[in-house]
C-alpha cells in the first residue's frame, strides 16, 4: 500500500467525523500528521473508535489536537513466525 492510498483512507474515515476543524496536514519522514481543532470532547473519543494506530496528542485549553500517523513503506512486508526455526 503506498502513501497516497494510506493517507486517502486515514482522510475518508476523518471526514465522516462532525465537530472537528482540519487545520493543516503534512507528511514529514513517513508520519502523516493531522493538525486540527475540536468543539467537544466526545469527537476525540470518536477519533479513538474511527481511527486506531494513530498518536493523538491534545491540548484541551485551546481545544486543539495533532493526529500523527506512521506511513509504511511500500512492499514492505515482515514475516511472522509462531516458533522459530529448529536446525
Amino acid at each position: 500500500m503506498n502513501h497516497i492510498t494510506q493517507v486517502t483512507q486515514i482522510l475518508n474515515q476523518l471526514y465522516t467525523i462532525q465537530g472537528i476543524n482540519i487545520n493543516y496536514t503534512m507528511i514529514d519522514n513517513n508520519f502523516f500528521i493531522i493538525d486540527f481543532s475540536f468543539f467537544n470532547h466526545s469527537t476525540l473519543a470518536q477519533i479513538y473508535n474511527t481511527l486506531p494506530g494513530g498518536h493523538l496528542a491534545i491540548h484541551p485549553n485551546k481545544k486543539a489536537a495533532q493526529l500523527t500517523f506512521m506511513l509504511t513503506q511500500q512492499d514492505n512486508k515482515s514475516n511472522a513466525f509462531a516458533y522459530p526455526d529448529e536446525d
